[in-house]
């Protein structure tokens, strides 16, 4: 099995999607209804734990994020794969009628936080003050930061396409989205270092 100590080290970065641990099997058809009404309303998958022995448990899920694209590809590749519920750091455990209570507030609160990610660069460079994106994007959606924040989606101006001569005029927002995109992808070839201050020229010709 791939250590996931060793997977964290790479830095890249952490669970993207909320994991719900079910440790009270009486409580399984709630909570699996309010993660079903939950994905719906924010069009976002959430890994659920669907069995559990001893430490040992079945993730069920086919879209994930984690600190290695190694370990992202098992998951892909296996609808289920075992790992333990100590390898995620921030999983939302479900023992009682109480952490029922709480489990759509904390999922909410996860899902602004996947949300914010998506849009920052997830170039981890620290630029901002926090050690990664996530954690930038964990005070986003608590309302203590905005994406002002972030220099490297200030630098959005520094973003020129042009189609066939034409230049395109993007809003604020998805030209943010854009060159994160476009960083984040180039950040994972191999050779390439992205700092974040880079100047993109995209040209479309026929």
């Amino acid at each position: 099995m791939l250590s996931m100590d060793s997977l964290r080290s790479t830095n890249r970065c952490f669970s993207l999607l909320p994991v719900v641990v079910i440790k009270n099997r009486d409580l399984e058809d709630s909570v699996m209804f309010l993660i079903r009404n939950i994905s719906k309303r924010w069009e976002k998958k959430i890994i659920r734990i669907v069995r559990l022995k001893e430490k040992e448990l079945v993730v069920a899920g086919d879209r994930a994020c984690f600190p290695s694209n190694d370990f992202r590809d098992v998951i892909l590749s296996n609808p289920a794969i075992y790992v333990t519920y100590e390898d995620f750091d921030d999983a939302i455990i479900v023992n009682d009628e109480n952490d029922l209570k709480k489990l759509e507030g904390e999922l909410a609160v996860r899902l602004r936080t996947a949300t914010a990610y998506s849009a920052l660069p997830k170039l981890n460079c620290g630029k901002c003050g926090y050690k990664n994106c996530y954690e930038l994007a964990s005070l986003i959606a608590e309302g203590k930061e905005d994406f002002s924040s972030c220099p490297v989606l200030s630098l959005a101006k520094r973003t020129r396409i042009t189609v066939n001569g034409k230049k395109i005029f993007l809003t604020p927002w998805v030209e943010k989205l854009f060159r994160s995109l476009i960083l984040t992808f180039l950040s994972n070839l191999k050779g390439v270092e992205i700092s974040g201050d880079e100047e993109i020229i995209l040209e479309v010709k026929k």
